[in-house]
Order: structure tokens, then C-alpha cells, then sequence
């Protein structure tokens, strides 16, 4: 999901190079709009400071994605045993607020995708294409 929304991203930054107008103004207006929803379901998932590069960054919580990978690491490696209760416990909880954002970038991409690529076909541009899972 993190790079779907990130592929979603580019193609919202791409059409800021569009020209100038009142068109343009109001196409501008509803991608930042439009960006901001996906960046907030993107921050929950994958916490930004961790996207810089510097892997001795802790200064912000880490999110859903860390903690799951961190999890994993737990229970799949070189272990002779299964997950015990709390990781059994901590699995659920994370599933759980993935579920959550999992649900909110549905609704972005059923509501408010449909909403914007309607703006944009009035305007006679291309939309917005959410990128197919693999």
C-alpha cells in the first residue's frame, strides 16, 4: 500500500507542472487537497523521519510498517518455536490499525480519487491511476 500511495503521490506532484490558468489553479487546489489525504494515510503507515535516509533516526514513534517488520523479524527468524501470547497479542493490535488504514486509503481511492479524476476530466486532463497490486 505504501508504494501505491507513493506512486499516487508522483502522478499528484506531476500535474502541478501544468500550465497556468484558472484551470490550473483549480486542478493545483484540489491535488494538494487530494495529497494531503494521501500523505496523512502514508504518515500512519510509515513514519516520514525514517524516509530520510538516516538509520540512526529515532527522534519520532515508529508506525504500523516498522512495527510489523519488526515483529516479523521476532517470530520468523531462526526460531524453533512458535509466537508466543504477547506476540500473538501485538500481531492483532497491528493488524488491526492496518486494517484501519487499509480501510481509509479504500475510501480515498473509491470517494475522493473518483471526485478528483472527475475534475480533471472536466478539465481535460488525464486522472489519477491507482497502481495494480502484484
Amino acid at each position: 500500500m505504501i508504494s501505491r500511495i507513493a506512486w499516487m503521490k508522483k502522478q499528484v506532484a506531476d500535474l502541478t507542472g501544468a500550465p497556468g490558468g484558472r484551470d490550473a489553479r483549480d486542478v493545483a487546489a484540489a491535488a494538494a487537497a487530494f495529497g494531503k489525504k494521501l500523505q496523512a494515510v502514508e504518515d500512519e503507515l510509515f513514519q516520514p523521519t525514517i524516509a530520510e535516509g538516516d538509520t540512526k533516526s529515532f527522534r519520532d514513534p515508529q508506525k504500523v510498517y516498522e512495527k510489523l517488520s519488526a515483529l516479523s523479524g521476532d517470530v520468523g527468524g531462526n526460531v524453533d518455536f512458535a509466537p508466543n501470547t504477547q506476540q500473538r497479542e501485538v500481531h492483532a493490535v497491528l493488524k488491526g490499525r492496518l486494517d484501519a488504514q487499509q480501510a481509509t486509503f479504500a475510501e480515498l481511492t473509491k470517494v475522493d480519487l473518483d471526485a478528483f479524476n472527475r475534475l480533471l476530466q472536466e478539465k481535460g486532463m488525464a486522472g489519477i491511476v491507482v497502481p495494480a497490486v502484484k
